[in-house]
């Protein structure tokens, strides 16, 4: 899973890159660079990544677990799952959610 957020936080772009059955250490290099590739896509040159194995990136988990129930790859403009919404925006203010 990626999310693009610009310098104040707001979401650019999300995307999630189906890997089923896959070893979590390939699965998290794959999404890394499906991800900066998504980046790059979209016009974006300086990136900063940020990967789920962080134990207090609950957006990032939050996503990677919605992954495991899509069939295909799916990409967000501008927005990210209705799912994961109130994770981002909270994390986007530097609070942790409701």
């Amino acid at each position: 899973m990626t999310i693009i957020r610009n310098n104040k936080g707001f979401v650019l772009g999300s995307c999630v890159k189906v890997q089923h059955g896959s070893l979590v250490f390939m699965a998290e290099a794959r999404a890394s660079v499906h991800g900066l590739s998504f980046a790059v896509d979209l016009g974006f040159h300086h990136v900063l990544l940020e990967r789920d194995l962080r134990d207090n990136n609950q957006v990032a988990h939050a996503i990677a677990a919605l992954g495991k129930h899509l069939t295909s790859d799916t990409y967000w403009f501008e927005d990210v799952p209705l799912e994961v919404l109130s994770l981002v925006e909270a994390d986007r203010r530097n609070i942790s959610p409701p």
